[in-house]
């Protein structure tokens, strides 16, 4: 038994909520969606930083927010590529074995 809260809980019921409700496969397919997601959209934003780099230099005006708000996206990108990994990993971002293999 553990402490959650005030009230005891079995082990079990602990373990189960931490764990992802998606089968082993299925979270490695979203896993590996997430991770192409986040490379397709920071190669996109870097096409789109390197536009906004060429016109800043050719234009009057300078786009702070525009140039802030896609550094910003480029962050969610990397974020989307972390979480992605993680979750097809098993929730481990190292590449080692898993606690729960047998080797």
């Amino acid at each position: 038994m553990r402490q959650a809260g005030n009230a005891e809980v079995p082990e079990g019921v602990l373990l189960g909520m931490a764990r992802s409700f998606l089968r082993p496969g299925t979270r490695r397919v979203v896993g590996g969606l997430f991770v192409a997601a986040g490379i397709l959209l920071a190669l996109g934003l870097a096409i789109r930083l390197a536009l906004l780099a060429y016109s800043w230099s050719s234009a009057t005006i300078q786009p702070y927010g525009l140039l802030l708000l896609n550094l910003l996206a480029l962050v969610a990108a990397g974020l989307m590529i972390r979480y992605g990994r993680q979750l097809a990993r098993g929730g481990r971002l190292s590449d080692g074995p898993a606690d729960e293999t047998m080797l």
